[in-house]
C-alpha cells in the first residue's frame, strides 16, 4: 500500500505540475495585464494630452478641433469597452457550448431508455393478450405447447405405450415455500431459462417415445426432456445458517423431479440474497492471500436482488455475473394470477415509462434552454465584433477627416499607435489568460481523480498502521503470554518431578506391600493344600477306607510349588465374608475334633494300640491345633492390614485422581507428553494396586475356604 501510495503521490505531483505552471504563468499574466492595463492608460492620457495641446494649437478651428477631440475620444473609450467585452463574450459563448455538449448525451440517454420501454411495454401487452386468450390452461404459462404435450404424454400413458413415469412440466410440481415468495422470481431465475416446461423420463425407450411426441407436438426448442434414474429422494446438505438457496426457497412434490433438479440444476448450491452486501457478508471469507472463498463449502453460486445479478468465485477471486433478463414469476401460481401479476408489471412499466417521459421533456427542455442560450450568446459576440469594426471605422474617419481639414502641425501618430500597441498587447495578455484558465479547468478532473485515489490510499495505509499497530501489540502480549508460560511450564515440571518422585517412594512401597502380599498368597495356599488333604481324608474315613501310612506322611509334608500353583484365587470380592463365620467356622471343626476325641477314647483297643493311636492323634491334634492357631494370627493380621490397605488406597486413589486432575491439566495444553506418561503412571498404579487388592481378597477366599 505504502508503494501504491508513492506512485499516486508521484502521479498527482506529475499531474499537477502543468497546472502549477499554468497557475504560476496565470498569476504573472494577471500582473502583466495589470502593466498592460497602466500602460494603455498612460498612452491614452499622452494621446488625449497630445491632442489637447493640438486644439490649442488650432486658433480659428478650435471649435473643430474640440468636436473631433471629443467624438474621437468618444469612440475609443467605446471600443476599448467592446474590447474588453469581447473576451468575455467569447469565453461566454465556449462555457454556453460546453453547458449544451454536456447535457446532450443524458437527452440521447434517456430517449433511448424511453424507446426501450416502449417496446417492452409492447411485448408486455402482447404476451397479456396471449395469457388472455390461453386462460383455461395453466401449463400455457410454461410454455404455448406445453399443455399439447402433456395431453399426448397422457394419452400415450394410458395406451400404456411409456414403460415408466413421464413427469412434467417441471414448473408444474414446484411450489414456493410460504412467506418466501419474495426470493420466487429469483429462483426461477437461478433454476433457469426453458428448464420448467421440460419433462422427465427414467429409460432410453421412454426417450425415444416422448422425443417422437415433441415433434408431433411442433416443439423446437421448448418442451425439452431429462433422463433420471429412480431412486429415493436425495439427503442434500443444509445451507449455513439464514441462507436461503434454491432447494429451501422452492418445495417439490415429485421425489424424482426433486432429485432431478439436484443432478441438472444443483439447487442445492444456488444462493438468493435481498441484496449484494448481504450475499458478500453472509459467504465470502478471505484469507492471508488476499484470496476469496465461500464460507461452508456448499454455496457455490449467490444471487441478488433488484435485477437478479450474480457472483461466484473463480481460483480465489470473484466472478461477477450480470443479468439481462427481466424477473419472472410463474412457479407455484395459476394463470389469474400470472396475468395479474404481468398487468401489474405493465402499469408499473407504464408509470415508470411517465416518470422517464417526464424527466426526458425536463432534459429537453433544459438542453434547448442551453442551446437558446448558446445562440444567443453567439449572436451577442456577433454584435460585439461588428460593434468594434465600426468603433475602429469610425475612428478612422474621424482622423481621415481630422487629417484632411487641419493646418496644425502637430501629429498624433505616433500616440495612437502607442494606444493601438498597448490595446493589443492586453487583449494578447488576456487571451492568454483565458487559454490558461481553460487548460486549468481541462486538467483539473484528472487531478481531483488522483487526490481522490491518494485520499483513499491515505485511508487505507492509516487503517493498515492502525491494524499494524495492533496487531503488534497482540504480538507482544502473546510474547509476554508465552514467557509467563515458559514460567509456568517450569514451575509445573518442577511439581512433576516432585510427583514422579511421591510415584517413586509409593512404588518402593508397592512392591514391598505386593512382595508381603505374595508371602500371605503361599501361606493361604498352603492352609488351602493341607485343607484340601483334611476334606479327602475324612471322606475316605467316611467310606471307610482306612488311610495308608503314606497318605499319613504326605500330611506332614510341605507342598511342592506345582501343587501351590494349582490352587486358584478367587476372582470375585463377594465370595469374602467376615470374621465371625470364619470362627464359627473354627469352633464348630473343634466341636468336631472334640467328638472325634471322646470316640476314640471310647475305643476297645487293646493299650499299645490305643496308646499309638492317642500318640498319633494328639501329635496330629497339636499340629491341627497349632497351624490353626498360625491360620487365625495370620488370618487377623492380615485383615487388619487387608482394612488398612482399603483406607490407604482409597485415600491413595483420591489424591492421586485429585492431584493429577488439577495438576497436569495445566500443563496439559503446553505438555502433552506429560499428560500422557502422568495418565500413563496413573493407570499403571491404579491397576497395580488393583492386582493387589485382588490377591488380598484371593488369600481371604482361601481362608474361608478353609
Amino acid at each position: 500500500m505504502s508503494v501504491r501510495k508513492r506512485e499516486l503521490e508521484q502521479e498527482l505531483k506529475r499531474a499537477s505540475e502543468p497546472q502549477k505552471s499554468l497557475m504560476r504563468q496565470v498569476k504573472v499574466l494577471k500582473k502583466e495585464e495589470e502593466r498592460a492595463h497602466r500602460s494603455l492608460l498612460d498612452a491614452n492620457q499622452r494621446l488625449q494630452a497630445r491632442r489637447d495641446e493640438k486644439v490649442a494649437n488650432a486658433g480659428s478651428m478650435k471649435p473643430d478641433k474640440a468636436r473631433w477631440n471629443e467624438r474621437l475620444r468618444t469612440a475609443e473609450k467605446n471600443l476599448y469597452e467592446q474590447k474588453n467585452r469581447h473576451g468575455e463574450l467569447k469565453q461566454a459563448v465556449t462555457d454556453a457550448y460546453n453547458s449544451y455538449e454536456d447535457i446532450e448525451p443524458e437527452v440521447l440517454a434517456a430517449h433511448h431508455v424511453i424507446c426501450l420501454l416502449k417496446n417492452q411495454l409492447k411485448a408486455i401487452e402482447s404476451k397479456i393478450r396471449s395469457m388472455e386468450s390461453s386462460s383455461g390452461n395453466s401449463l400455457n404459462i410454461f410454455g404455448p405447447r406445453c399443455a399439447r404435450v402433456k395431453q399426448m404424454v397422457d394419452k400415450a400413458t394410458k395406451q400404456r405405450k411409456f414403460r415408466g413415469p413421464v413427469l412434467g412440466p417441471i414448473g408444474a410440481y414446484c411450489k414456493i415455500q410460504h412467506g418466501k415468495g419474495g426470493l420466487a422470481s429469483m429462483a426461477e431465475l437461478a433454476i433457469g431459462n426453458g428448464l420448467l416446461d421440460r419433462f422427465v423420463v427414467f429409460n432410453d425407450a421412454d426417450r425415444i417415445l416422448f422425443q417422437k411426441i415433441r415433434r408431433d407436438a411442433g416443439c423446437q426448442t421448448d418442451c425439452g426432456i431429462f433422463q433420471q434414474p429412480q431412486h429415493c429422494r436425495y439427503e442434500i446438505p443444509a445451507p449455513p445458517p439464514g441462507i436461503e438457496t434454491v432447494a429451501t426457497v422452492i418445495s417439490v412434490q415429485n421425489d424424482m423431479i426433486f432429485n432431478c433438479l439436484v443432478d441438472n440444476i444443483r439447487i442445492e448450491t444456488k444462493a438468493l440474497f435481498q441484496n449484494k452486501k448481504e450475499s458478500e457478508d453472509s459467504l465470502l471469507i478471505e484469507d492471508n492471500n488476499n484470496r476469496y472463498n465461500i464460507r461452508g463449502g456448499i454455496i457455490k453460486e449467490a444471487y441478488f436482488l433488484p435485477k437478479g445479478d450474480s457472483w461466484k468465485v473463480t481460483k480465489g477471486n470473484i466472478q461477477m455475473i450480470s443479468n439481462t433478463r427481466r424477473l419472472r414469476k410463474t412457479i407455484g401460481a395459476d394463470m389469474t394470477a400470472a396475468i395479474k401479476d404481468v398487468k401489474n408489471d405493465y402499469l408499473s412499466m407504464n408509470e415508470d415509462l411517465a416518470l422517464k417521459d417526464k424527466n426526458y421533456a425536463k432534459l429537453e427542455h433544459e438542453h434547448t434552454e442551453h442551446k437558446k442560450q448558446w445562440n444567443m450568446k453567439k449572436r451577442d459576440l456577433r454584435k460585439n465584433e461588428m460593434e468594434i469594426d465600426r468603433m475602429t471605422k469610425e475612428i478612422e474617419d474621424i482622423k481621415a477627416e481630422e487629417a484632411s481639414s487641419s493646418d496644425n502641425d502637430i501629429d498624433t501618430t505616433e500616440e495612437e499607435e502607442d494606444v493601438s500597441a498597448a490595446q493589443a498587447h492586453l487583449e494578447q495578455i488576456r487571451e492568454c489568460q483565458r487559454k490558461a484558465d481553460n487548460s486549468i479547468k481541462e486538467k483539473a478532473p484528472k487531478i481531483r481523480v488522483i487526490k481522490e485515489n491518494v485520499d483513499e490510499v491515505t485511508a487505507r495505509n492509516k487503517m493498515v498502521l492502525r491494524d499494524i499497530n495492533e496487531a503488534e501489540q497482540s504480538l507482544s502480549q502473546h510474547y509476554q503470554a508465552i514467557e509467563e508460560q515458559k514460567v509456568k511450564l517450569v514451575k509445573k515440571r518442577k511439581k512433576l518431578q516432585q510427583y514422579v518422585e511421591v510415584v517413586t517412594e509409593y512404588s518402593k512401597e508397592i512392591k514391598l506391600a505386593q512382595d508381603e502380599t505374595n508371602l500371605y498368597l503361599k501361606l493361604a495356599r498352603q492352609i488351602q493344600h493341607c485343607r484340601n488333604r483334611s476334606y479327602e481324608q475324612r471322606k475316605k474315613r467316611e467310606t471307610n477306607v482306612q488311610p495308608s501310612d503314606e497318605s499319613n506322611s504326605d500330611n506332614i509334608q510341605e507342598p511342592t510349588e506345582e501343587e501351590l500353583n494349582l490352587i486358584k484365587i478367587p476372582c470375585e470380592l463377594s465370595l469374602l465374608k467376615d470374621q465371625k463365620h470364619y470362627e464359627d467356622k473354627i469352633a464348630h471343626v473343634q466341636e468336631r475334633i472334640e467328638l472325634e476325641k471322646l470316640r476314640r477314647l471310647e475305643n476297645s483297643d487293646d493299650e499299645p494300640t490305643a496308646y499309638d493311636k492317642y500318640t498319633r492323634a494328639w501329635n496330629t491334634y497339636k499340629a491341627k491345633k497349632e497351624q490353626i492357631q498360625e491360620i487365625d494370627s495370620t488370618s487377623k493380621r492380615m485383615n487388619d492390614d487387608l482394612e488398612n490397605r482399603r483406607k490407604r488406597w482409597t485415600q491413595y486413589r483420591d489424591f492421586i485422581s485429585y492431584s493429577s486432575s488439577m495438576k497436569f491439566n495445566e500443563t496439559r495444553k503446553s505438555t502433552k507428553k506429560i499428560e500422557f506418561v502422568a495418565d500413563a503412571l496413573f493407570y499403571f498404579i491404579y491397576f497395580y494396586l488393583d492386582s493387589i487388592v485382588e490377591c488380598t481378597v484371593s488369600v481371604d477366599s482361601q481362608y474361608e475356604k478353609f
